[in-house]
């Protein structure tokens, strides 16, 4: 299955999600990727839609490698076998969760603004994202939203690591995603199968629509490539710093330019 953007995503998910609307649930979308997703499946169930912040805590090494995370409310997960693996000392543990808890209070401000969260006690809660990595911020979610007395927690995602759907779908009362994801359908695409062979530069800018997951994931991998690659996004991926994966890259004798640290690459 190829999702078009996370709207198409978001509105595949709420034909699963269908028989979920006679309980009148909560759509809890989490910033910024799941609100789409979660505004579509909104729209379709007639449901109210509400946000979640949620941050990752990141390796020292690599701040987009998620070790933890943790919710608006201060709710902790860390993963913390990973995290003794990457060298998460307890006093830089303690400074992430600081620092991050810092951006989520500025972040529930500018999302929320004065008005009150939406109450979710005694309610049917899905919370919805535009996909799934190792799952600890969803995980992250769902025990605040425990904690707030939901009667029932879904998680429903358009693609994720099989493991990772299997360990938030022991956190969450059900699990609801599309399998087989293999793609994209922005204007070009790279498709990557096996684990050997050569990616030939298509001749146009590859363009990674608003994920970053999807411009870092590539940026290392066509840096190993013969030839010239050009990657950007909308305007907002494009005003996200680049300099953190470019630097270990060059190191590596990869020759990789930006426009003032951010994209295109």
């Amino acid at each position: 299955m190829v999702f078009a953007d996370r709207r198409h995503a978001g509105r595949l998910l709420a034909a699963q999600l269908q028989r979920f609307a006679a309980d009148r649930p909560v759509v809890v979308a989490l910033p910024r990727g799941g609100v789409p997703v979660g505004f579509e499946i909104a729209q379709a169930l007639g449901a109210p839609l509400e946000i979640l912040a949620v941050r990752k805590l990141g390796a020292p090494a690599n701040p987009e490698f998620g070790v933890g995370a943790i919710a608006e409310d201060g709710t902790v997960v860390l993963d913390r076998v990973t995290a003794s693996r990457v060298g998460l000392t307890s006093s830089v543990l303690d400074e992430t969760v600081a620092r991050e808890s810092r951006e989520l209070r500025r972040r529930v401000a500018r999302y929320r603004g004065d008005r009150p969260a939406l109450d979710v006690c005694d309610r049917t809660v899905i919370v919805a994202d535009d996909g799934l990595a190792t799952g600890v911020t969803e995980v992250a979610a769902v025990r605040a939203l425990r904690g707030l007395l939901a009667a029932r927690v879904i998680v429903a995602v358009p693609v994720g690591v099989r493991a990772s759907l299997a360990r938030v779908g022991e956190e969450a009362d059900d699990g609801d995603h599309c399998e087989r994801i293999h793609g994209h359908n922005y204007r070009t695409a790279v498709e990557v199968e096996g684990c050997a062979g050569t990616l030939t530069p298509p001749g146009t800018v590859l363009d990674c629509g608003n994920s970053g997951s999807t411009m870092r994931m590539l940026t290392g991998l066509l840096s190993a490539q013969a030839g010239a690659f050009t990657l950007e996004g909308d305007a907002s991926l494009n005003r996200r710093p680049m300099e953190r994966v470019r630097k270990p890259l060059l190191e590596m004798g990869a020759s990789i330019h930006l426009k003032d640290g951010h994209a295109p690459v």
